[in-house]
């Protein structure tokens, strides 16, 4: 009986360990996944040769390249400079004789940081070997006996 309780120690210390480097891989993974990262954004403004200013974005003007930063339709923005309204046919073709200037200006949005990567990594880590010391606890109780806070044999 006495071996027998010297193997299933011996098999659960290595169990134990398994876990336990199994805990680091976790750690990693959970470090790799809430990575820091950023995107851009953009704000766009149409400055008209006749003083107006407007955001392209706001008023119904098309795309015409969707990478950023985007490209619009040239067609429109003078229509828009002209009488107010992007949608306004040009019979005459006087639209071609407004000019306009369009400037972007990209704003840095950060999603996550290092500190947030390294909090979750810890977090996750400690909860993980919180959870693996409850277990190795309980089978030490259920199978050896032992005090569960303790860890003494009765």
């Amino acid at each position: 009986m006495k071996k027998t309780t010297e193997i299933l120690m011996r098999l659960l210390k290595v169990f134990y360990v398994v876990l336990l480097l199994l805990g680091f891989v976790f750690g990693f993974y959970v470090w790799v996944l809430d990575s820091p990262s950023s995107y851009n954004a953009y704000g766009y403004l149409v400055q008209c040769d006749n003083g107006k200013t407007f955001d392209p974005t706001s008023k119904p003007i098309a795309i015409t390249d969707y990478n950023e930063p985007y490209s619009f339709n040239v067609h429109e923005i003078r229509a828009e400079c002209q009488t107010g309204n992007a949608l306004e046919p040009d019979w005459n073709n006087t639209f071609n004789q407004v000019s306009f200037n369009l400037t972007h200006k990209t704003y840095q949005h950060v999603t996550r940081t290092i500190s947030d990567q390294l909090t979750a990594t810890i977090i996750s880590i400690v909860i993980y070997y919180l959870i693996l010391e409850i277990l190795r606890r309980t089978i030490l109780y259920i199978f050896l006996g032992r005090n569960f806070i303790t860890l003494k044999e009765k």
